[in-house]
């Protein structure tokens, strides 16, 4: 129930105004965004909407928070920014992304400082102080707390804000001091918050600050003083006349709230029926409003309390019931508690198959999240280039109004050139009709005008230049631009691969190793002689997918860092050969699997000897991974119009046709299991095909579903040195 008070903060810190005013619905929110309007409506309703309706769900709002972003910018609304940063802080937050969450609030307090909203500023104060609590940073939760309170009471906000703001910091002062069990101390801020929403009769509020006190008394033992305040807050609660329908909702939210906190206390005093009787009540008002973050925590405390009573078969059932909830929602914060519940559960039962069952479930779903932190990351990234990108729009429109400057200035000179035309002009007939006797002096002023016109002519030949120069740059700039955007998306695509590979195929036998290893570490004597037997042959197949993958992974790595050096000497192939069937004769020999060669004597061949033998294992472990116990595997070569060709041939269960294209790609995700489960992840083609070019040759496919697959290599007899990664000697 603790972390549904951390929750129950924050919808405290956004709903005072909406509690007071009318009725505004998501659709008025978006109409009025349409129409580029944020006024004082849109602001309060945005982060109760975001607490209500987006944390559901906050990896896809997250994209939606961006779109709004994105409008506050083409808005100039530096109030809607940002409040955009503000909310994904709290979706951040409900994630358990807590670097992006701080990140997201000290953005919106810059903006905020920046309008002076000194109000909201206070509650990114609050906020923040609550991650630290999350993070059981007391201290530091404290300080944020106290420092909320100053910026409430700046100039600029209202009366009625700062009773509501003070209220709220006083009772997460007050939760501070009760998680570090002062329960006494924390009855004092309780009641400095009571008293003001006394004096905003604000009844929802006085209700939950009876509860939170009641809870005190709780801890303290005095169990009549602690129950007559739970008793108060229900008559409060449960009383909603006059009640707008979002105060109603609320209410009786909070009333669930109190059910909880009774069972909790019951619970203390071992009186566990009336408990469950609690909790049920708490359970059903959750199911009515929707909140199914509600209804799986105290799912979870309901399974503590069977456990408690001794009832494991309840327990567990309950506990199903919150990992339904949490799958259908997609709630993985959620399902790595309530995973780690079922693997308790099922410790105690002494089922240690289904423990170790979920504590695998548990490991795998941390490479999920991990995964979904990249995709966040990947998101930030592109909304960074996005911003670039309009950066750069503002440049191009410099460079046009520059190219725009210099076009003028051509145009002005060529003015000044057709005026000072027409005075010479002007000046040369009143010089010969009326001064012809000066024609020496008219001489000497037609030889000045034509060093102006010279003059004039130069002035404009180099503003032609500079045009043509500002030209020359601007395509010079599209051209580098084009060039940086493609280099951008090589970058990315590279990245986004290792980041997949090390957060899911990495993590994924690294997490079956450290469940299996945790499990009979502990509980070793458990096991019977064929669970051991069968644990450690999964922990072997584990650790041997982990070593395969690793050697690609650094192989391939070294490769996009341009550290393998390249060295083709002529070697016999039957050597090479004979080499990589040492290396896997024993994974061959696994499945009863016959490795044959199809050579000709003395086939001389000339390869780099690292490279070609990481070519020849790779496609012999993938013919093995899918050829069944029992077929053969060959291996040969021949020359043919000054090339070498070398084939790899199975009779396994082939490879699909819509993904024979793909196999070779860096950006499909096209890993198919072998015939006894054996995972992999698409990087030894890639290797492969990367070290055949190298050697100036090609890599071709040729199967058929359910008859086999044939890789042939196909190597020019003098090897024409590529230097596009590696480096050569």
């Amino acid at each position: 129930m603790l972390r549904l008070i951390v929750v129950t903060i924050c919808i405290f810190s956004f709903s005072h105004r909406i509690i007071a005013g009318e009725h505004y619905t998501e659709e008025d929110f978006f109409n009025a965004l349409k129409l580029q309007k944020y006024s004082q409506k849109e602001r309060d309703f945005f982060p109760q909407y975001a607490q209500n309706v987006l944390v559901q769900n906050p990896l896809e709002s997250i994209a939606l928070v961006y779109d709004l972003f994105q409008k506050g910018i083409k808005m100039q609304s530096d109030s809607l920014i940002g409040d955009c940063h503000l909310i994904l802080g709290m979706l951040y937050h409900r994630m358990g992304i807590i670097d992006k969450s701080l990140e997201s609030y000290l953005f919106a307090q810059q903006y905020y400082n920046k309008i002076g909203d000194y109000m909201a500023f206070a509650w990114t104060q609050i906020n923040i102080g609550n991650i630290y609590y999350s993070q059981n940073n007391f201290t530091q939760a404290l300080n944020l707390y106290y420092k909320s309170i100053e910026s409430f009471r700046k100039p600029g906000v209202e009366e009625n804000d700062i009773r509501f703001g003070l209220a709220v910091a006083y009772n997460n002062i007050a939760l501070c001091h009760r998680s570090v069990n002062n329960p006494k101390k924390a009855i004092k801020y309780h009641e400095l918050a009571l008293k003001l929403r006394e004096e905003m009769q604000y009844r929802i509020g006085i209700a939950h600050n009876m509860g939170y006190i009641g809870h005190c008394y709780s801890m303290l033992d005095q169990y009549e003083t602690a129950w007559k305040y739970y008793l108060k807050a229900t008559l409060l609660l449960k009383d909603t006349t006059g009640y707008s329908p979002s105060d109603k909702k609320l209410s009786i939210s909070f009333l669930g709230e109190t059910y909880g906190r009774m069972a909790l206390h019951k619970t203390r005093k071992t009186e566990f029926s009336l408990a469950e009787i609690y909790y049920d009540s708490a359970i059903s008002i959750y199911e009515k409003l929707g909140k199914n973050i509600e209804i799986i925590e105290a799912y979870l405390d309901l399974a503590d309390l069977y456990t408690a009573i001794n009832s494991p078969n309840k327990a567990l059932s309950i506990a199903e019931k919150a990992l339904c909830i949490a799958d259908e929602k997609e709630y993985l914060n959620d399902k790595q508690n309530i995973y780690k519940k079922l693997m308790d559960l099922h410790t105690k039962r002494n089922d240690f198959e289904k423990a170790l069952e979920y504590s695998i479930k548990q490991h795998e779903l941390d490479s999920l999240m991990f995964s979904n932190y990249i995709d966040i990351a990947l998101k930030s990234t592109e909304n960074v280039v996005l911003l670039q990108n309009q950066t750069s729009e503002l440049k191009d429109l410099k460079q046009k109004e520059l190219i725009h400057a210099l076009g003028n200035s051509r145009k002005n000179t060529i003015i000044f050139f057709l005026v000072l035309v027409s005075i010479m002009a002007i000046s040369l007939f009143v010089a010969i009709s009326y001064f012809f006797n000066l024609k020496r002096r008219s001489h000497n002023e037609i030889s000045v005008s034509n060093r102006k016109l010279l003059f004039a002519n130069e002035k404009l030949k180099s503003s032609e230049k500079k045009l043509a120069y500002a030209n020359d740059q601007l395509e010079r700039q599209n051209r580098n631009l084009v060039l940086s955007e493609i280099r951008l998306t090589e970058l990315n695509d590279t990245k986004d691969k290792f980041f997949s590979i090390i957060a899911h195929d990495l993590k994924g036998p690294i997490s079956s190793l450290s469940a299996g290893l945790d499990m009979l570490s502990t509980q070793y004597e458990r096991f019977s002689d064929k669970a051991k037997a069968d644990f450690l042959l999964k922990l072997k197949n584990s650790a041997s997918s982990l070593h395969d993958l690793l050697e690609n992974l650094l192989t391939w790595a070294r490769t996009q860092k341009g550290e393998i050096n390249f060295k083709p000497q002529n070697f016999s192939i039957g050597h090479l050969i004979q080499y990589n069937f040492n290396v896997l004769n024993m994974p061959a020999s696994r499945k009863e699997l016959s490795l044959e060669t199809d050579l000709p004597e003395d086939f001389q061949i000339k390869v780099d000897e690292n490279m070609f033998n990481t070519i020849i294992r790779n496609l012999l472990a993938n013919a093995i991974k899918f050829s069944a116990p029992g077929n053969k595997i060959i291996l040969g070569a021949f020359k043919r119009n000054n090339f070498c060709e070398i084939y790899v041939k199975d009779f396994g269960t082939g490879i699909p046709e819509e993904i024979k294209d793909k196999i070779f790609s860096l950006n499909q995700n096209v890993s198919i299991p072998g015939t006894h489960g054996e995972k992999g992840t698409g990087l030894g083609l890639v290797l492969c095909r990367e070290f055949v070019e190298k050697h100036g040759g090609q890599l071709k496919v040729e199967s058929e579903l359910g008859k086999g697959t044939k890789f042939t290599i196909r190597l020019p007899e003098r090897i024409l040195v590529k230097k596009a990664i590696f480096n050569a000697d």
